[in-house]
């Protein structure tokens, strides 16, 4: 592996990062098609129509992944219309259905940018930074 790369996806984290969409994402354009898992758009869509209402920013469509992250399914989604006209895309939830989206982005050349469900990566993230403010207090 003496000629390897990789390029880490856009990721954010917080109580309030679905607030920051349009910030964010601002250099991309105004619409993005989000894509992911049932339960995890199920939980995320309220939050983030609620967090977008008022501004200019427009998720068109909430889309299924297709159950597994495999080239069959990146084919099905490179054809559906929203896809097609978005700006960006913007994986919802875990593993296998963001791992779809970032290939689907990578082919398309569209931005990709993951929001997980707040709530469980927020507590993580204050674990962490709990753990950080330990280990640092040890080392002092």
């Amino acid at each position: 592996m003496s000629n390897y790369s990789i390029f880490l996806p856009s990721y954010s984290v917080g109580e309030e990062c679905y607030k920051e969409i349009p910030y964010v994402t601002r250099k991309y354009g105004k619409k993005a098609v989000a894509i992911g898992g049932k339960t995890a758009m199920s939980k995320a869509k309220p939050e983030l129509l609620k967090a977008l209402e008022g501004t200019d920013f427009e998720i068109t469509d909430f889309i299924w992944y297709g159950g597994d992250s495999n080239y069959e399914n990146v084919e099905i989604l490179k054809k559906h219309p929203e896809v097609i006209n978005a700006d960006m895309l913007f994986g919802i939830g875990g593993g296998r259905a963001c791992d779809t989206v970032k290939i689907l982005a990578d082919m398309l050349d569209k931005p990709f940018r993951h929001w997980p469900l707040t709530v469980p990566h927020v507590q993580l993230l204050r674990l962490y930074i709990i753990r950080m403010h330990l280990l640092k207090s040890i080392i002092i």
